[in-house]
């Protein structure tokens, strides 16, 4: 049997994943608990209520990071610092464009984007408002691309001029969608508006939406075990696994974080990112991984760990 999209899937009863061709979904929310063979270990499966465990949902963690840290720099990229105060009032501004848009808690906004701090403030706004972010790998076929518009239902796209030629018939591909966002470059169809257009006038502020961590955050896809899958993740998984981190690697508040790997990868989206809003840490994100710029940064911002293939 084939299945088109995500809730066709989760609408499936006593299904086994094998029978169907590139529709795999899991909704992850693991504690860390337990030990295997002397390590401790993520358990390979675990029942249980994300909501038992008293993590905020990202709304909060976000808020609370930009109350306890303020104007500390959070985010290096390129020549820009970014506070943790900024992060949220542009996240805010973004929610609030989103629910303009007619983006509501559930819906799914697809993000096929380089590295850069937009990904963040669309990230996190999304969450904000209950919405689930579907990060796409930039170097992904455009039919690649196709499957998963089509696969996740997304009604939103946020796209760049270097990827815009994979992704610019998502309304066509994707009848749901009926907005592209061009971070950059100059669009021509009206479906497309700019980043900057699209936050422009909104307000600080947006519609309070009832959300908790067991909140889906997230539809990522992988193809490891050959065609796409989509893997259904909550806020509470982005919260647990951003505080495991900074407990396996001992990360603190002196040091930094320094990211070259995608930030449509978890390990670079959900693990650092997070964790460094935990305990007010520094990110710096490169667009590219190269040794000069690596070891230039890392003398400059005494950086501790690094992310990166």
């Amino acid at each position: 049997m084939h299945v088109e999209t995500i809730t066709q899937l989760l609408n499936i009863r006593n299904f086994h994943a094998e029978k169907y061709q590139a529709a795999t979904v899991k909704t992850f929310s693991l504690p860390w608990c337990g030990e295997r063979n002397g390590r401790r270990c993520v358990p390979d499966a675990v029942a249980f209520n994300a909501q038992e465990f008293k993590m905020p949902p990202m709304k909060k963690l976000v808020e609370e990071s930009a109350e306890k840290f303020g104007n500390k720099t959070f985010l290096y990229f390129k020549n820009q610092k970014i506070s943790f105060m900024e992060v949220n009032r542009i996240s805010n501004l973004v929610a609030s464009a989103f629910q303009d848009k007619g983006i509501r808690k559930g819906d799914r906004v697809a993000l096929m984007l380089t590295n850069r701090p937009e990904f963040i403030y669309l990230w996190f706004g999304l969450n904000k408002i209950g919405a689930s972010v579907v990060p796409i790998d930039t170097e992904l076929a455009a039919y690649e691309v196709e499957y998963i518009l089509k696969h996740s239902e997304a009604k939103m796209v946020a796209t760049e001029e270097r990827t815009l030629a994979r992704i610019q018939d998502a309304p066509k591909i994707a009848p749901g969608i009926d907005k592209v966002v061009l971070l950059d470059g100059v669009g021509e169809n009206k479906k497309w508006v700019s980043f900057t257009s699209f936050i422009a006038g909104q307000q600080d502020s947006f519609e309070s939406v009832d959300i908790d961590n067991s909140t889906e955050a997230a539809i990522l896809y992988t193809r490891k075990t050959g065609a796409l899958k989509g893997c259904i993740v909550d806020q509470f998984y982005y919260l647990n696994m951003g505080e495991l981190y900074l407990r396996v690697n001992k990360i603190d508040k002196r040091r930094g974080i320094i990211i070259t790997l995608p930030v449509s990868n978890l390990d670079a989206q959900g693990i650092p990112i997070v964790g460094a809003c935990l305990i007010g840490a520094r990110i710096v994100l490169l667009d590219r991984s190269q040794s000069d710029t690596l070891s230039k940064t890392n003398r400059r911002r005494e950086l501790t760990k690094l992310i990166s293939f």
